[in-house]
């Protein structure tokens, strides 16, 4: 049984304040999350509601420089600095950009090795699309959602979901 522990909302008016948001958002939860569970983050939005902006922002909170989305290669990896002070990395090694668009189905994300990286607790796992293979996320995760308002502006809920076990 998924219950919900914690949820947000911010509304943005411009993609420096999305990426802003992000950096919050993963700092705040870096902060209190444990070091022997992974942390996910499944992004739902349509394409230019600020999915990768958010990604970026977040990037930055770990001194890492993520500027595009791995729409073709599906995955990147970075390795979080081990010089980064130990509250602000909460024991992760490496963090996970993954998008997931032109997947299909769970079996090609089992393929990209998805199912390995998300239970390893020395990871952060960011996904975009992450509606295509939901039924193969462990919880507990984050579900962060992107609408559109406006041009520029758009509203981002952060809702945590957890399992019985944590």
């Amino acid at each position: 049984m998924e219950h919900l522990i914690m949820k947000l909302t911010k509304t943005t008016n411009n993609e420096t304040q999305t990426a802003i948001f992000g950096k919050e958002v993963l700092a705040d939860i870096l902060s209190r999350w444990s070091a022997d569970i992974p942390l996910i983050f499944c992004l739902d939005g349509e394409l230019g509601s600020g999915k990768t902006r958010f990604v970026n922002g977040m990037g930055k909170a770990l001194d890492l420089n993520i500027n595009r989305s791995p729409t073709f290669s599906i995955m990147r990896r970075f390795a979080i600095k081990k010089t980064l002070p130990a509250e602000k990395a909460a024991g992760k090694e490496l963090f996970f950009h993954i998008d997931c668009y032109r997947l299909s189905n769970k079996e090609e994300a089992i393929g990209i090795g998805f199912d390995k990286i998300s239970r390893d607790p020395k990871v952060i796992v960011v996904i975009e699309w992450a509606e295509r293979i939901k039924e193969i996320i462990s919880k507990p995760y984050f579900n962060v959602k992107f609408e559109h308002i406006d041009k520029d502006k758009r509203k981002i809920t952060v809702e945590e979901i957890k399992n019985e076990k944590y």
